[in-house]
C-alpha cells in the first residue's frame, strides 16, 4: 500500500513570486515543465531516504510519472495550511 501524501499544485511562476530556499535544484527549472515537482527535504527523506533526489521520479495514483526538479528547505509550520 502506498503512503498518502498531501500535494499542492502550483503555477510555474510560484518561485518567482515567493522566495523559498532550495537545497537542491536551480531557480530556473523547478516548475518549468509539466509533470515536475519540488519536494521539501522532509518529504524527500520520507520518500527516498535522502535529500539528493533531483532527477528522481515517482508515480502518482493516476499513473503519471513525475520528475523531481528541486528540494526545498523545510517550510516553517506557521505558513503551512
Amino acid at each position: 500500500m502506498s503512503p498518502h501524501i498531501q500535494v499542492t499544485f502550483l503555477q510555474g511562476d510560484f518561485f518567482k513570486i515567493f522566495a523559498f530556499p532550495l537545497i537542491n535544484g536551480t531557480n530556473r527549472v523547478e516548475l518549468a515543465a509539466p509533470n515536475t515537482a519540488v519536494l521539501t527535504e522532509a518529504l524527500a527523506l520520507k520518500m527516498f531516504g535522502k535529500i539528493d533526489v533531483v532527477s528522481n521520479t515517482f508515480v502518482l495514483e493516476n499513473d503519471k510519472t513525475i520528475q523531481i526538479t528541486g528540494v526545498l528547505k523545510n517550510v516553517p509550520k506557521r505558513i503551512q495550511r
